[in-house]
């Protein structure tokens, strides 16, 4: 579930950390300008990250997951928006469209750098 989604990610930083301390006094790194604490430290960081959170269940744990999704969606739908009111790209005559510059360009490798759609695209 949900709970055991987040248990895993937060598990595993904290057991990373302790691998990482464990290696570290192994090679004898850490006995290099006192690093063992910093290691040590990486380690409490990463138990305090479990303890702080960690949903205290599995009902926080799904509510968080939907909440984040929802967020997600939102987002998308908002930059979807966007290329809506920026209308329908021009027709250039020669069977392509051109994009009426608007300054954006993440969407460029997606939309082959056309930042509009096209006539041809809408049912």
């Amino acid at each position: 579930g949900s709970l055991l989604t987040h248990t895993l990610t937060h598990g595993r930083s904290v057991l990373t950390a302790v691998l990482n301390l464990v290696q570290k006094f192994e090679t004898k790194e850490a006995y290099d300008a006192n690093r063992g604490a910093e290691y040590t430290g990486r380690v409490w960081d990463a138990c305090e990250n479990l303890r702080l959170y960690l949903p205290r269940g599995n009902r926080a744990a799904m509510r968080r997951d939907v909440l984040t999704w929802g967020k997600d969606c939102q987002d998308t739908l908002l930059e979807f928006q966007e290329i809506i009111d920026a209308g329908a790209a021009v027709d250039d005559g020669d069977g392509g469209d051109t994009n009426e510059t608007n300054g954006e360009d993440e969407w460029d490798d997606f939309c082959d750098g056309a930042d509009q759609y096209s006539a041809s695209e809408l049912p």
